[in-house]
Formats: structure tokens, C-alpha cells, sequence
């Protein structure tokens, strides 16, 4: 770019800053006064800057003086010049001052002080401080982060673009898998990795590269900038922050302490380090220096933890994390600083008289805190036993399970009822060097079961219970008796109802203190007790969700049908056996004494009607005639009366019910789809308002009355005119039906639409309604699609297809079109003369009328001149 062609460029750039420019044919005038002056530098010589005029008369000369360099001078006309042109590096500001003098050299005028401001052009290349840049790049950098950086110099005005520099990469060698591992910044000229380059860049595979770099002025915005080149080479080094392996520390170290463990490093010098934990130990005794090096700080206890994990960070001046922290593992190797431990203090079993040789009494429970296998590994040994009687070794031990066994079996609890044994419990497997431990056992000596329970009554009187008793009511009180020792197995007592209640309609419980029993009813009482339809709610609500019908009728009748009835069991004659829940020995036998008898009469009550059925439950297909009788209940009221029948929860009001004979029977059409299961109570009602109820359920067996059903949600489909390419609509049926009568569906289209339109099969559910061209006219298209199940059933639906011009949003563009009733522009412009020229031939009227008063023959004139 030549001088004149930059002078160009700035008087461009610097017109909006009022910049004072002048030449030979284009002077700027004006009073002598202080000024202050903008003229580009670089600007060629002969340039009038500025004339000045002098209000004096008596002029001789101008003068110029200051900092002219040689360059500015000014004519005896006041004008000022450019001799040579001004360089802003040299000098920017040149302070001169201008006087008028007379013919006499006496200055009348003046001096007024000049400021010429050189405007800086971008005249100046930026250079690089250096040819050629070296520079380490780690492993596994955080992109982003510099590592490096170039620099340049421009000797423009640094306030302008001229010195604003910009630096790019101009290429990387070599350029593995066309990817850049390096980036700059455009503004530093810091040099980083790139994300790519911190996952890639790997000293293995390839340990140097090379950057070319340029730097360009007016910040790299103009094809006129001004550029210089550099090279960059880097290497790439392995990455110094890595974890170290785990460390193992002994447990209870006696060495003093801090003591070093491991250190970490980060890439560059000046990282501050900081430790963390990951895991919410109590007691963290570590630390580290400025250096990355790590310490314990006090003895560490295996068993209080065996394993820390260190987070240790590395973290720059503003405190920001310089890369991902490293977690380092510590292992607490255990020693063995523990003895073994018993669980209890005194460990105690039971032996009955009769136990045999080898026989288990039980398993001594110890425990040792040491983790190492070889250090917790226990060993047992009986060391004593007391009493020695009837000799000094009854019992056994298994050194490793800790089974103690029988070795004698010579038990007689009148003469030794209780043992003391003492054992040794020995961790290392007993080795010297190891602990022990002494654990005390306690084995008492029980008295086998060889008495049997003793009624103290063979009969009971008898008494008598209403039939609408409740369950849990207490009939009797009984009791027996057994001659073992009490709190033993052999001294409980259960009672069981082992004749003359095959329904099971009584209970005996124990009383575990006392061993006496207390006879109560087992079963609900009268069916009328509407307590329990909350709890036949709650069976059916679970037995039918799961569709077991057979479940609910089994148990309901086990719930329902087993009650006191006066009607069908007046007397209960019940034996009551009396039992041991530990075994008889070899040789004793229950007999007559551990059996009693109890007479319960039930006393009759007025009843509610009992169904003959627990309950009532019928399939029938969903479109059964109205009018159909689906099944017959049936009361009996247990004194004789009429029983009358009535519906409750029918909430459809899809049956009736005859209140004589029971028949239900459908008065409206039933929908398997609006439920599948059909619940309501029937009500049997005697003549004195006693009710009782009972459920009946319907399942409704599906039939083929749905055809599918299009999804209409995203109906019509619009498309935008012309069509650029054959478009498609994805039609997706659904059937109310079950599984048997429902999909796959079948599609098709009619005759009439075969020109423009296919059907293709998706699945079982869905269909696509494919265009086979593109020449669709702008309108509404209506494709009657045919869907039919697998049932058969089927019927014709439209899919709607609209082809229009489209707005930005994609939809349908409406033109704005006459409302109906209101006039147009040219309807509007007739109105309005039609209503101009009724106005006038009113006035017309009028006036004539006036005039018609004066003279007959004025009116005729007036006539003939309005006409």
C-alpha cells in the first residue's frame, strides 16, 4: 500500500473526528487564536494545514516558532504548510507558536499557541519478540489452561486498531486424524491444548509438534492488515499428577510421628496443594506440605478403620482447581493387638437327663477385632469343669467350631443340676505369641418330659351361649396340671379341641404363667354382624383385582359359612386334650388324665335369612339381551319367614332383582369396557327387618362391539404449498376391546383415492398414509381410511390432509378477505355521494318552496334554471 493510498485510509477513518485538513484548493480560514490542529502522519509535504487572519491592519510578516522540526512553516498570508510529512512514532504533539509583526519586526499580534496533533496510520508490521518458541505441554492438560505463550509488538498507536493485534495458528504439524490439539488465544497469544488435544495428546505415540503462528494489526478485521509469522515447538511431556498406588501403614506404628507416606506433583512449580477425605471418618490424621508431600500424623487402629481415601487437589493462585483431584487409597494393615472376646459374659445351655452321647448342647459365641484372618482365627479348649461329678469329663468341645457336645451321659439333675465349665479361647490358632481369652459356660441339668398334664376335672358342667356370640368371646375357664419342672417344655401346656367340633368353631389358649386355658369362640358369630362386611370389602378387593374368583369363594366360605347356628348345631359335646409341646420319653404315655369333656348348648336367636350361598358369582357375554335372567339367589330365614330381596351398589343401574323369587335379572345393556367385574350386594330382608347380605359378582366376557379407532389428536395434517417432496402421515388406530378382538389392524383406502394416495403398515397399531406425488392442488383433502380388527369389525374414518401456503411458524397463511356485510372501498364511495346528492335535492326543495311564495313566475324561472 503506497503513502497516498494510507492518507486515503485515514482521512476515512478519522472524518468523524473532526479532523483539520486543508490543501492548496481547499483552505480553511480563521481569526488568529489558539487552535489545535489534526493532520495524519505520513502526509506528503506542501499540505496547507490552516490560514490564519489577523485583525491587524499592519502586517508585516507571520512567524512560526516551537516545535517545528524543520517541517511547518507559514507564509506572510498567514498560511501554515507542511513542508515534509510527520511521523507519530517520532513525535505526536508538536507545540509551536505563530505572531504577526509589523514593518518594523515589532509584533502586534500574538504569539497564540498551536497544537498539531499527528494522527497515527497504520504504518507498522507487528514483530514477534521471537523467531521461534519453545514450549512442554503435559500429558492430560486441562484444556484451556496455557502453557505456553508468544508475543508482539506494534509500534502504532496502541489507543487504535493499527496496534490491535490478533493471533491465529496458521497450521499444526503433524496434523494427527485432521483434529487440532492446539488452540490461542486471540487476544494474549496464550497457547493451550484443546479438548481433543488433552484426551490425545500422548508423549508414547507422539512427543513433538510444531506451530506455525501469525499475528495480524487492526485486529485481524481488514484484508489490509499488517501480519508476522512465527514458530512454535512443543513437546510433550508424560503427566506428573497421577495418584500413587495404595499405600499400606501398620497399625499402632511407634516410630514418631509425622511420618511420610507418598507425595503427589503437579505439572508446573507454584501449585498450592490441599488435602481432603472422601469418606466421613471421624479421626483424618494426615496432612501435606508445599511441596505434595503427604504425612501421617498419630498411629492408626485397623480396627477403628482400615482404609482412608485421600482427595488431595492442586489449585492455582485464585484459588481455582488446576485439575481433577486425585484420590489416593490408604490400607491400615492389621496386627494382632486384640484378644479374643466372649460375647457373653456367662454363656448358658440346657441338658435334658436323657441326652445321649454326642448329643449338641450348643456353640460357644466369641469375637476378635483383629481383621487379618490369621490374627482373628480362634482356637477353643476346655480347660475345667464343676462339678467333676459323675466324672470329670461330661461334656466336650470342637477346638474350631466351638460345638460343645455330650461325652457322658450319666445326667441326674437330683444329684448335679447345674455345670460350670471354663474355656480358653486363643486367637493365631493358639500360637505363643497370640492372646486368649477365658470364657465361663453355664449348663444347666433340665428334667426330661416324663410327666404327662393332669385335668383336674374328667368333666366340666355344661353351659350354654347364644348363637350371635362374637369372636373371642370366653366360654370357659379349664385347667390341668403337669408334675415337671415349671418354665420347662415339659411343664407348658397346650390344649387342643380334638372332638366334637369338626367346623372349628372353638379355640383354647394358654396361659403361659399359670398354664390354664381359656375356651373362646374360634369363628365370627350371627352373618348379620356388619362388622364383617369391611372385612369381605377388603378380600374381594384383593382376590378379584387378580381375577382369582376361586380364592374368594374359598375364602369367603371359610369366613362366612362356619358360625354358631342354633338351627344346624343346638349342642357342642367337646374333648379337650391337654399336651406337652416337648416329647413324652421312650415309655410314657398320654392317657384319659390329660383329657376333658365340656358340654356348650346355643341358644337360639332371632336371625337374619341366610343365603345358601356365601357367594354368588356368574360369566356372561357383554351383550347379553336386556331383560335376561343371569342367576337366582337364595335366603332362608332360620324361624320360617317370608324373605323379600332387594339390590344395593347396582351404581350402573344395569339390573333389577325379583323381590319374591331372587331372579336378577338385566334391565339395560352391559359394557365390559366401562368395567370387567360387575359387584353389588343382594339384601335378604324377613318379615321383622333382620337383614343379611351377600355379594354378587358378574364378569363380563368380552365381545367384539368396539371397531378401532383412529387417534384424531394431530388431525388435520398440514403441509405447506407447493410440496417440495412426497410427505407421509402416521395414522395409529386403538380398540376398546380385548386382546382377541383388537389389533393387528388392517388399513386400506378406498378406490377413489388410489391415484394420490398409499397405505403402508407400520404395526400391529399404526399405519403410514404415503402421497405418491408431489403435484397436489392448494386444499382440503379428505382420505376415508378403512381400519378393521382382527375380530373383523371395522369402519370408515377421515383423515383430513390440508395443502397450503404456510406462515415462518409452518401453519396455514389466511388472506385477509372482506368481512360478510361490509361494503367495499367503491360501496362505500357511492354511499357517500348517494347521501351528497339526497342532501342537496332537499335544499333544492326547500328553496324552490321559498320562492314559490313570492311569484308565480319567479317559480317557473327558478324552475327552468334548476332544471
Amino acid at each position: 500500500m503506497s503513502h497516498i493510498q494510507h492518507v486515503i485510509l485515514i482521512l476515512a477513518l478519522y472524518r468523524s473526528m473532526d479532523v483539520t485538513l486543508s490543501s492548496k484548493w481547499g483552505k480553511r480560514k480563521g481569526p488568529l487564536e489558539d487552535k489545535v490542529l489534526k493532520i495524519p502522519e505520513n502526509t506528503v509535504g506542501d499540505y496547507l494545514i490552516f490560514q490564519f487572519i489577523s485583525n491587524n491592519t499592519n502586517i508585516m510578516q507571520y512567524t512560526v516558532s516551537g516545535e517545528t522540526e524543520n517541517k511547518i512553516h507559514i507564509d506572510s498570508d498567514g498560511s501554515l504548510f507542511l513542508n515534509d510529512s510527520l511521523d507519530w512514532e517520532t513525535r505526536n504533539v508538536h507545540n509551536i507558536q505563530i505572531s504577526v509583526q509589523d514593518e518594523n519586526s515589532v509584533t502586534v499580534e500574538g504569539p497564540v499557541n498551536i497544537k498539531i496533533i499527528v494522527l497515527d496510520i497504520n504504518d507498522n508490521k507487528p514483530i514477534f519478540n521471537q523467531s521461534i518458541y519453545n514450549g512442554v505441554v503435559r500429558q492430560h492438560s486441562r484444556p484451556g489452561r496455557p502453557f505456553m505463550r508468544v508475543f508482539a509488538t506494534d509500534k502504532d498507536d496502541p489507543n487504535t486498531p493499527n496496534a490491535k493485534l490478533n493471533y491465529s495458528i496458521l497450521t499444526q504439524i503433524p496434523e494427527l486424524h485432521q483434529v487440532n490439539l492446539f488452540q490461542i488465544d486471540s487476544e494474549t497469544g496464550e497457547i493451550s491444548s484443546t479438548p481433543d488435544g488433552a484426551r490425545q495428546l500422548d508423549p508414547s505415540k507422539h512427543k513433538h509438534y510444531v506451530l506455525f503462528i501469525t499475528v495480524k494489526d487492526l485486529e485481524g478485521l481488514s484484508v489490509n492488515s499488517l501480519s508476522d509469522n512465527a514458530k512454535v515447538q512443543i513437546e510433550v511431556k508424560e503427566n506428573l499428577w497421577q495418584p500413587p498406588g495404595p499405600v499400606t501403614i501398620k497399625e499402632n506404628s511407634t516410630e514418631p510421628h509425622p511420618v511420610f507416606i507418598t507425595q503427589v506433583r503437579w505439572n508446573e512449580p507454584g501449585a498450592i496443594y490441599e488435602l481432603g477425605k472422601k469418606e466421613r471418618n471421624s479421626k483424618f490424621p494426615f496432612m501435606i506440605d508445599r511441596d505434595g508431600k503427604i504425612y501421617v500424623t498419630d498411629p492408626l487402629d485397623s480396627e477403628e478403620s482400615e482404609r482412608y481415601v485421600l482427595v488431595v487437589f492442586a489449585k492455582g493462585k485464585n484459588n481455582e482447581n488446576l485439575e481433577q483431584p486425585l484420590e489416593i487409597l490408604i490400607l491400615v494393615e492389621d496386627i494382632n493387638d486384640n484378644p479374643p472376646v466372649c460375647v457373653q459374659d456367662v454363656t448358658t445351655f440346657e441338658v435334658q437327663e436323657n441326652e445321649k452321647i454326642g448329643n449338641q448342647i450348643g456353640i460357644l459365641q466369641a469375637t476378635d477385632m483383629d481383621r487379618k484372618k490369621e490374627n482373628s482365627f480362634l482356637k477353643y479348649e476346655l480347660l475345667d469343669q464343676e462339678p467333676d461329678q459323675p466324672n470329670a469329663r461330661m461334656f466336650m468341645i470342637d477346638p474350631y467350631s466351638a460345638n460343645i457336645q455330650i461325652s457322658s451321659d450319666n445326667f441326674q439333675k437330683k444329684i448335679v443340676s447345674e455345670y460350670k465349665l471354663n474355656v480358653r479361647v486363643s486367637d493365631m490358632d493358639g500360637e505363643p505369641t497370640g492372646f486368649s481369652t477365658n470364657c465361663s459356660v453355664t449348663i444347666k441339668v433340665i428334667d426330661i418330659n416324663n410327666k404327662i398334664p393332669v385335668f383336674d376335672k374328667l368333666q366340666y358342667p355344661p353351659l350354654n351361649i347364644s348363637e350371635d356370640a362374637a369372636i373371642g368371646t370366653l366360654v370357659y375357664k379349664i385347667c390341668a396340671t403337669d408334675a415337671d419342672d415349671p418354665g420347662t417344655g415339659s411343664w407348658k401346656i397346650i390344649y387342643k379341641v380334638a372332638e366334637g367340633d369338626p367346623a372349628g368353631m372353638f379355640i383354647v389358649d394358654t396361659d403361659e404363667e399359670t398354664n390354664e386355658g381359656y375356651v373362646k369362640i374360634n369363628k365370627r358369630g350371627a352373618f348379620s354382624n356388619c362388622l364383617w362386611l369391611d372385612y369381605v370389602d377388603l378380600l374381594a378387593s384383593r382376590c378379584l383385582q387378580e381375577n382369582h374368583y376361586q380364592t374368594w369363594l374359598q375364602e369367603l366360605d371359610s369366613v362366612l359359612s362356619k358360625h354358631l347356628n342354633f338351627e344346624k348345631v343346638s349342642l357342642y359335646h367337646l374333648r379337650i386334650d391337654a399336651r406337652n409341646p416337648e416329647p413324652l420319653v421312650f415309655g410314657i404315655n398320654y392317657n384319659s388324665s390329660s383329657s376333658t369333656y365340656l358340654a356348650i348348648g346355643v341358644n337360639n336367636v332371632n336371625e337374619a335369612p341366610e343365603f345358601d350361598s356365601s357367594f354368588y358369582h356368574k360369566a356372561v357375554l357383554e351383550n347379553i339381551t336386556v331383560g335376561s335372567v343371569i342367576l337366582r339367589v337364595h335366603a332362608i330365614d332360620p324361624e320360617g319367614s317370608l324373605v323379600r330381596y332387594r339390590l344395593e351398589d347396582d351404581k350402573f343401574d344395569w339390573l333389577t332383582i325379583d323381590p319374591n323369587t331372587g331372579e336378577i335379572t338385566t334391565q339395560a345393556y352391559l359394557d365390559r369396557e366401562v368395567t370387567s367385574l360387575y359387584t353389588i350386594h343382594v339384601l335378604a330382608t324377613d318379615t321383622t327387618d333382620l337383614v343379611s347380605s351377600v355379594y354378587v359378582s358378574i364378569s363380563l366376557e368380552d365381545v367384539n362391539d368396539n371397531p378401532p379407532s383412529l387417534d384424531v389428536r394431530n388431525n388435520p395434517h398440514i403441509f405447506c404449498y407447493p410440496l417440495q417432496q412426497k410427505h407421509h402421515v402416521r395414522i395409529k388406530a386403538t380398540d376398546k376391546d380385548l386382546s382377541q378382538n383388537g389389533p393387528p389392524f388392517q388399513f386400506s383406502i378406498q378406490q377413489q383415492h388410489l391415484n394420490d394416495w398409499e397405505i403402508s403398515v407400520v404395526d400391529d397399531h399404526s399405519a403410514d398414509l404415503i402421497m405418491k406425488h408431489t403435484n397436489f392442488e392448494e386444499k382440503h383433502y379428505n382420505v376415508t381410511v378403512y381400519v378393521e380388527d382382527k375380530g373383523k369389525k371395522g369402519k370408515s374414518q377421515t383423515v383430513t390432509v390440508i395443502i397450503c401456503k404456510c406462515s415462518q411458524s409452518g401453519s396455514c397463511f389466511l388472506e385477509v378477505q372482506h368481512l360478510r356485510g361490509m361494503p367495499s372501498v367503491g360501496m362505500t364511495i357511492g354511499v357517500i355521494l348517494g347521501t351528497l346528492l339526497f342532501i342537496g335535492a332537499v335544499l333544492i326543495a326547500v328553496f324552490c318552496h321559498l320562492k314559490k311564495q313570492k311569484s308565480g313566475s319567479e317559480k317557473r324561472n327558478m324552475k327552468k334554471t334548476y332544471y
